[in-house]
């Protein structure tokens, strides 16, 4: 999962490290764009292999390593796209 901090983005690593990068979220998702990246909210961007649970009624995904992240109403849609 990435986490943007204005212009800094911090990284959650699988077994569970962080790294700080001075580059905003919106740099790190056209890098990851063929990935399995969703932008789930302005501040987050997550791997969708991931993602263990999803939470409609309080608008949030849980992901490995019990980290909890906000769905923000309008990037819901990236989550669940129509077909």
């Amino acid at each position: 999962m990435l986490e943007g901090y204005a212009n800094y983005t911090l990284i959650h690593l699988q077994d569970g490290r962080k790294k700080l990068y001075a580059r905003t979220l919106s740099y790190f998702q056209k890098l990851l764009i063929n990935e399995a990246f969703i932008r789930v909210h302005r501040g987050y961007l997550v791997n969708s292999i991931f993602i263990l649970k999803y939470d409609e009624v309080g608008n949030k995904i849980f992901l490995e390593n019990d980290i909890e992240v906000s769905i923000s109403r309008r990037k819901k849609k990236n989550l669940f796209p129509t077909n």
